[in-house]
């Protein structure tokens, strides 16, 4: 009976302190990938796990392994830069959602689609998409076309030929890989006016290091078709963890601002603050 106490006992402490072990071996980099008309699409994700909602960059590389060119079509917002694949991320519950979709809550003014980057045989384009992580299964994807799909006219650049625009579009994707997600408290952040224009401070929840990431953006409706913006919608570092956006002095509707704010591979912050108008 002493014997098997005792082997019980180093069991239960071997299961202890095999977890933590094991966590620090499997939170190593993953890479995901697919090779679909003529493109090998690959993800590249840092660790497996991460707080909730927080800030992290992913790395999607798009490589042409078929003998034509292929046209990346670009897809604003790019938050990774122009024609910057996208991740997809998707709830155990089945919703997806993409990471541009944070743009429904900042609410800029929309981006409009450029030209096709040509990506050429035997050719690569790495991009680093920085998001929030909102869900526990994410996906890299990219549409590729066989000609071009959008053309800007510019003096020095010939129209293309017709034979030159794609006949077909395609969306390519990485498989989902799932991630580990954990509990983390969001930061706060604190807003004061001065003058014309709104100042925000973020307080971190925990010991960091640096400065936050932020994105912002400010609107007024001015007619019925008009619309005034003030907006930051690269992620941009707050030094001082402080930002500012300016206010519109004669807003005749309520001027929202709204903000997203925090450390890498941290929670992030959401501000919603409802009106930003000098007389509330």
């Amino acid at each position: 009976m002493m014997h098997r106490l005792a082997a019980s006992v180093i069991l239960l402490i071997s299961l202890a302190l095999v977890p933590e072990a094991a966590r620090a071996q499997a939170d190593q980099p993953i890479t995901v990938d697919a090779t679909s008309h003529g493109i090998h699409i690959a993800l590249l994700i840092p660790r497996q796990t991460y707080p909730k909602d927080a800030l992290v960059r992913f790395t999607v590389t798009l490589e042409n392994v078929s003998q034509r060119n292929r046209y990346i079509q670009d897809w604003p917002p790019d938050w990774g830069g122009r024609f910057s694949p996208h991740i997809l991320m998707r709830t155990g519950a089945g919703k997806l959602i993409y990471e541009e979709q944070l743009s429904t809550f900042l609410a800029p003014t929309p981006g409009s689609y450029t030209d096709n980057y040509v990506l050429q045989p035997g050719h690569s384009i790495t991009r680093h998409v920085r998001f929030v992580l909102q869900a526990e299964q994410v996906q890299a994807v990219a549409r590729i076309a066989d000609g071009h799909t959008s053309f800007r006219a510019r003096p020095g650049t010939p129209m293309p030929t017709r034979s030159q625009f794609a006949r077909h579009l395609w969306r390519i994707a990485t498989p989902f890989i799932a991630l580990t997600l954990t509990h983390e408290p969001a930061p706060t952040i604190t807003v004061s006016r001065s003058g014309m224009r709104m100042h925000a401070t973020v307080h971190p929840a925990w010991p960091v290091s640096g400065d936050p990431l932020y994105m912002e953006s400010t609107r007024c409706w001015t007619g019925k078709s008009m619309i005034w913006v003030e907006q930051q919608l690269l992620w941009t570092v707050a030094p001082n963890a402080q930002f500012s956006s300016s206010i519109h002095r004669h807003c005749p509707s309520p001027q929202p601002w709204r903000a997203v704010a925090g450390w890498p591979n941290h929670r992030v912050a959401f501000l919603d603050y409802p009106d930003t108008a000098p007389n509330t």
